[in-house]
């Protein structure tokens, strides 16, 4: 699912995920999918890495850029002035460059602490957090590079990175990778996920199966001796 430009006010960004997040909708198989991966719930996690390793590949040959000139971008975390680790997106992030076979580029940002977004209410409170952020980016000798994050909402921290990597590089392309855009039933009740192919639902259950084997090979596992 794309979205030419996810922040009308900026416009920076190009944006393309799986399926609309129901933040109010519970019930929605997606948006249950992706309140599982919020909860940091293993099977979810590790569904949602198996998906984007399949669907990453296919975007990236599509639109028709080179691995050469591509580089996979982690957007930092709402506790994060760098990357000083990996948390799930980067991991992910860090998958699909090598499925690609392009640059991992997890050192590129740097930002302010700030609170989580999802916690915040209200545009200008939202605004005053991106501002409070201010992030920046170093210099990357590349054409596209490309942003991978959980979710996007109105895309407005999505569009603040964009153009702080543009600022320090402005003959690059910037692209949103995102598992899922939020949405609320009770803004606009007439979409849904009808949209979404059978084969990423399949590929998520699949994922979701694989945590379940591994999680009982774990158990099976003779304890260490000392």
């Amino acid at each position: 699912m794309g979205f030419p430009k996810i922040d009308t006010r900026n416009g920076k960004v190009s944006a393309f995920t799986i399926a609309y997040n129901f933040v109010d909708d519970g019930s929605e198989v997606w948006s249950s999918r992706f309140l599982r991966f919020r909860q940091d719930e293993e099977h979810a996690r590790v569904a949602a890495r198996v998906l984007i390793l399949q669907a990453f590949p296919i975007l990236f040959d599509r639109l028709n850029v080179t691995r050469e000139d591509s580089a996979i971008v982690p957007v930092l975390r709402s506790n994060e002035t760098k990357i000083t680790g990996e948390n799930y997106i980067a991991k992910i992030a860090r998958a699909c460059a090598n499925a690609v076979k392009c640059r991992y580029a997890g050192e590129l940002l740097k930002k302010n602490i700030h609170k989580p977004l999802h916690e915040v209410v209200g545009t200008s409170n939202v605004v005053a957090e991106l501002n409070r952020a201010a992030y920046r980016s170093d210099r990357i000798e590349t054409k596209n590079v490309f942003l991978f994050d959980d979710f996007i909402d109105r895309g407005e921290a999505m569009s603040r990175i964009g153009q702080a990597v543009l600022t320090s590089n402005p003959n690059s392309t910037i692209w949103g990778i995102t598992l899922g855009k939020s949405e609320k039933h009770s803004w606009n009740p007439e979409l849904n996920n009808g949209h979404v192919s059978k084969k990423w639902g399949d590929i998520w259950e699949q994922g979701e199966q694989l945590a379940r084997t591994l999680e009982a090979q774990r158990t099976q596992e003779p304890p260490h001796s000392e």
